[in-house]
């Protein structure tokens, strides 16, 4: 028994070696250098419609579908809708301005008219 239990231990161990992920690691300049232009545009404008939308940002599968091994899972990726970061500071920003008291707008020309009166 003792031995099944060291060679578990020493395979459990070899699996918790450091692995060089360097050469596996692509940074994302050099993912849009290689890219299309087309897909490098296309990233561009879903970033920022994400952006402005309150979602986070997320193009990664729009270069993944250049790759034949990696288009099918990107093209459920890109299908898939991303969900709204809710932002707790700016809603209640929203709800306290929301609330306030509105002014009445009034005309500049009526504007005008009182301070030259009150002048």
């Amino acid at each position: 028994m003792r031995p099944q239990i060291e060679a578990f231990a020493k395979q459990i161990m070899q699996d918790y070696q450091l692995r060089p992920l360097g050469p596996a690691i692509r940074t994302a300049r050099e993912t849009a250098r290689d890219a299309d232009w087309v897909v490098c545009n296309s990233a561009l404008h879903t970033a920022v419609a994400q952006a402005v939308s309150g979602r986070d940002v997320d193009v990664q599968a729009l270069f993944d579908l250049e790759s034949p091994g990696k288009a099918a899972g990107a093209m459920e990726h890109v299908k898939r809708p991303l969900a709204r970061r809710i932002d707790p500071e700016g809603q209640a920003d929203s709800q306290r301005v929301d609330s306030a008291p509105k002014a009445q707008p009034q005309d500049d020309f009526e504007a005008t008219r009182q301070q030259f009166d009150e002048g």
